[in-house]
């Protein structure tokens, strides 16, 4: 006996939905990650300024 695969199953309608989701959070963060992107600031994002670095003399706990 063969059994045919509905395309309205339940399992099928959850797939389908976990697959929709995983393809709209896929594009966000490939959108996020190519908005850091840039080529012309590649050189300062690797660097830290001064003002940016906190100097502590002692640390207690």
């Amino acid at each position: 006996m063969r059994f045919k695969k509905s395309l309205f199953s339940i399992l099928n309608k959850e797939r389908s939905k976990m697959d929709y989701i995983k393809r709209v959070y896929r594009r966000r963060v490939q959108a996020e990650i190519e908005s850091y992107k840039d080529s012309e600031d590649e050189d300062k994002r690797d660097t830290i300024k001064a003002q940016d670095v906190l100097m502590l003399d002692i640390i207690t706990i």
